[in-house]
Order: structure tokens, then C-alpha cells, then sequence
């Protein structure tokens, strides 16, 4: 990747669970019409993510001039089954 203006990291950074959980709401509402009860159900699945994380899962944030763009999850759902799933992209900005 050549542009400088974009940048794709792992880690979370303070401010980047309420941007997952704004930008997943607004996104969720705009596409289909979700209510707050689907950003508090967000609210909960990423607070979930980020307090008991294993190392097989995994979370990418793309910024795009220093503004969180997207985001990507991969989310363990079944310890015995070792099933995961991929989390929707976030949609803040268009890069």
C-alpha cells in the first residue's frame, strides 16, 4: 500500500470502541432501517470482543487520514465446534 493517508493496525486504541459501536449503528441504520436496540446489542458484542479476546481472533481498523474507516473482526463463536465468523465492515468514510 503506497498511500500514506491509509493505515491498517490491530491494536485498539482509547475512542475506537465508541467508533466501532457509532459507526456500526449508524451504518446498520442506514441500510436497513435498525434501531438503538441493534447498537446496544453492538455495544455489548464488542465489549465482550475486547475483554476476552483470544489470540485467534482478531480485529484490523483502517484509517484513512488518521479517521477510522473500517473494521474487521474475526470472532470465535464456538469453543468445541471452533467456529468463527467474520464481522460486517464498518463504513465510516469511502477510500
Amino acid at each position: 500500500m503506497d498511500d500514506p493517508s491509509i493505515q491498517i493496525r490491530n491494536e485498539i486504541k482509547p475512542g475506537d470502541l465508541g467508533n466501532i459501536i457509532y459507526l456500526h449503528g449508524l451504518q446498520y441504520a442506514n441500510e436497513y432501517g435498525f434501531d438503538l436496540t441493534f447498537e446496544t446489542d453492538v455495544a455489548l458484542a464488542i465489549t465482550e470482543f475486547f475483554r476476552s479476546k483470544s489470540d485467534q481472533e482478531r480485529i484490523w481498523i483502517v484509517e484513512y487520514e488518521e479517521n477510522m474507516a473500517r473494521c474487521v473482526t474475526i470472532v470465535k463463536h464456538d469453543d468445541a465446534e471452533n467456529t468463527y465468523s467474520l464481522g460486517k465492515v464498518v463504513n465510516g468514510t469511502t477510500v
